[in-house]
């Protein structure tokens, strides 16, 4: 069952119960490096969209989208991007 579920797209990939808290905490440590501030207006995004009519959902993307870019981690995101190297994320 848990391989069709992956194989559905329902989730990522599968762990045998000894791997859980290496893997828990790799993934952990993984997103903690990432860009936060995307991670949290991504977050942010999610939830208002339960509540929000199309239009506004889209202009609170936009908004969302310029405050990102505007930011030292989009910067770093796009010049890793070019260069073909792992970005180094600060949470700016």
């Amino acid at each position: 069952m848990r391989q069709t579920a992956k194989d559905i797209g329902m989730i990522n990939f599968v762990v045998d119960n000894d791997e859980l808290t290496r893997e828990t905490h790799k993934l952990a440590s993984r997103l903690a490096s990432g860009p936060t501030h995307v991670y949290g207006n991504t977050k942010a995004l999610f939830y208002r969209s339960l509540e929000s009519e199309f239009e506004s959902q889209l202009q609170a993307e936009a908004e969302y989208f310029a405050d990102c870019a505007s930011r030292a981690d989009f910067k770093e995101g796009v010049t890793a991007f070019i260069e073909k190297r792992e970005p180094n994320f600060t949470g700016q």
